[in-house]
């Protein structure tokens, strides 16, 4: 069985663009749960289990290309899919390379990330396990 409202994980520093990610996202009915410090993220991945995370690559502390290697190094949490942001488009291959399911440069369309979005779900790892 398929979740029927799938689990995405949000971090950004910042807040505004956190709100915006919810807002569109919970409005094309997905849950969504907000965590700016990508350290405690990658601490609970295993008890959110996302279906798919959203992060940023600028941020204080841990930044998000530290949080994707970490992520996919992980037997646990690697086949969670990852879309990584930014202002800057300059680490998108970085990103992928990395294992990144796709990257977004901020600005973005709407439509287009939701449709960026519903592609990345289809590797949720846990898709198949909820009823």
């Amino acid at each position: 069985m398929t979740r029927t409202n799938p689990l995405i994980a949000l971090s950004d520093d910042e807040p505004a663009f956190m709100e915006l990610y919810a807002a569109m996202l919970e409005g094309a009915g997905y849950r969504t749960v907000a965590l700016p410090d990508k350290r405690d993220l990658l601490e609970r991945l295993n008890l959110l289990r996302p279906d798919l995370v959203i992060t940023d690559i600028y941020s204080p502390g841990m930044n998000g290309m530290a949080f994707l290697r970490s992520a996919k190094a992980a037997s646990d949490t690697k086949d969670i899919p990852v879309i990584v942001t930014t202002l800057h488009g300059e680490y998108m291959n970085e990103a992928l390379d990395s294992g990144a399911c796709n990257f977004v440069t901020k600005p973005f369309d709407i439509e287009e990330f939701i449709d960026t979005v519903k592609a990345a779900l289809i590797y949720s790892p846990w898709r198949e396990i909820e009823n």
